[in-house]
């Protein structure tokens, strides 16, 4: 990464960035709190009318499912989003129709491939994952087999619209359309006391969402200017450029996506379905949390890959280090909360699930070190270093099948949680080394630091001491201390407005609801 001398509008450039970050964050973080409270609130339906066997076999089905649509959108989603916005800011000579090309037809292609071997192979992999219930298994893999090239087109169409500076397609379709339909079709199906069905309810609102994204990426497309010469075929060097990018990607995001779901597979097949269930429930607390990391990716990957391709150092350091203070200041507070109620606040998805309570501290404590070191896989992934990011995700994800099959047959869901926990450490810290040594940034910054230190008085110990000091603690604790804490945190805020940038996420707000 090279800089340009600009002393002149680099104040205006970063301004803009951080201003753009906002808006688009900002759309994204209200989406993410629409998908979160959604899937929240099926984990909840779904455990408490169902059995634990029973929820197991659906979030383990779901969660192999997520794993193929990663493994069929093959990185493709990131190439799009960089490549689109590197021509946006005139760094690159193809033209939209051929990075479409080179994007969708393989994709697509592998999509229906994936298909078709889900289905064919369902009843061995239902035999495997839950061997006591094969028979629901099955008929959840063949039935979202269906549906595995809708969510594959839906992830591209969004990923287009991102890559051309809009945002609302996501939102709309990805972050708030499709969950509410997936809550809505599954409470419907359990209500007609249907079980059987129950994965059509969660799968049929991928039809209308990739309907809406690509209707609503031809939009976009329509709008955004297009830089360079008009191509209709695709070349060769286009084709070798894109995947030369996308498959070190690509092979970055089946192992992320495996380090997030396939420990559920895994739990479900070495220890019990009911233990699946049981993770699942744990970890769904975490996707709060995760709420601001994902939303603020979205927003900051297209403005980092311009400013990374105008060789903007100074712009790139500002957005890492913002982004870092508000993923601290929007996701510690729910992590803290999380450590010290966790027994208490599993007690929401029915009796027995509290045992999972060990699990859900040690992962939010780990969440808590990947949080304060920011987004290293997005610094880079849009620098175009993909082998450092697939080199990293790779180690992590060894480390953590190696500490799944050691520990959950003997600990269950606590093992499952050990080697989850371990491997979000280990990935955030190869990162960040990697990310100094090639680029020589740092995501801390005083903001940071002082967003942490707020948090840890108002969401861990106003907690502790709220719990020592009530006697029996339980929800009475959880209601007291997250009042005191939510106080005593958002007057430390108002004060670090400035220094923070909320000022320019206020704004963004204010502008959306205007």
């Amino acid at each position: 990464m090279t800089t340009r001398a600009r002393p002149q509008s680099r104040p205006r450039a970063e301004s803009s960035s951080i201003q753009g970050i906002a808006r688009g964050g900002s759309a994204n973080l209200a989406g993410s709190v629409v998908t979160a409270a959604a899937q929240f609130a099926l984990t909840i339906v779904i455990t408490r009318s169902l059995s634990g066997a029973q929820a197991g076999v659906f979030f383990s089905v779901t969660s192999l499912f997520l794993v193929a649509v990663t493994i069929a959108n093959f990185g493709a989603n990131t190439g799009l989003v960089y490549f689109l916005s590197r021509l946006r800011a005139g760094q690159d000579p193809w033209p939209r129709r051929t990075l479409l090309q080179v994007g969708f037809l393989p994709t697509s292609t592998l999509s229906v491939v994936l298909a078709v071997a889900l289905f064919v192979l369902a009843e061995p992999l239902g035999q495997r994952i839950a061997p006591g219930s094969a028979g629901l298994a099955t008929g959840f893999l063949q039935t979202l087999a269906l549906v595995l090239p809708l969510a594959s087109w839906e992830n591209l169409a969004v990923s287009v619209s991102r890559g051309t500076g809009s945002m609302r397609p996501n939102v709309a379709v990805s972050l708030v359309g499709r969950p509410l339909g997936q809550l809505a079709g599954v409470a419907s199906v359990l209500a007609l006391g249907s079980s059987a069905s129950l994965v059509w309810g969660w799968s049929l609102p991928y039809l209308p969402a990739a309907a809406a994204a690509l209707w609503w990426m031809r939009r976009c497309l329509g709008r955004s200017p297009s830089a360079g010469p008009h191509r209709p075929r695709m070349g060769r060097p286009a084709f070798l450029a894109f995947w030369r990018f996308s498959v070190a990607r690509a092979l970055t995001s089946i192992l992320q996506m495996a380090a997030q779901r396939l420990d559920i597979v895994l739990v479900a097949a070495l220890s019990s379905p009911i233990d699946a269930a049981l993770y699942t429930a744990a970890t769904r607390f975490v996707v709060i949390g995760q709420m601001a990391t994902n939303a603020l990716m979205m927003a900051t990957q297209p403005r980092m890959a311009g400013a990374i391709a105008r060789g903007d150092l100074p712009d790139v350091r500002e957005i890492y280090r913002t982004t870092t203070a508000w993923l601290v200041a929007l996701s510690w507070p729910v992590y803290l909360f999380l450590i010290v109620f966790a027994g208490t606040l599993l007690e929401i998805f029915g009796q027995g699930y509290d045992r999972a309570a060990g699990a859900l501290a040690l992962v939010a404590l780990a969440m808590l070190v990947s949080t304060a070191f920011g987004m290293v896989d997005t610094v880079l992934a849009m620098s175009g270093r993909q082998t450092l990011n697939l080199v990293n995700t790779t180690i992590g994800v060894a480390l953590q099948l190696a500490i799944d099959v050691a520990l959950i047959p003997h600990l269950g869901v606590l093992g499952a949680a050990v080697g989850w926990a371990v491997s979000i450490v280990v990935r955030n810290l190869l990162g960040l080394a990697m990310v100094h040594v090639t680029t020589g940034l740092t995501p801390f910054s005083r903001p940071a630091l002082a967003a942490m230190a707020l948090a840890v008085v108002g969401f861990l110990a106003v907690p502790v001491v709220t719990a020592a000091v009530l006697p029996g603690g339980g929800w009475l604790a959880v209601l007291v201390a997250g009042f005191v804490g939510a106080v005593l945190y958002a007057a430390g805020l108002r004060r670090l407005r400035g220094p923070l940038h909320l000022l320019e996420l206020a704004g963004a707000v204010r502008r959306r609801r205007r």
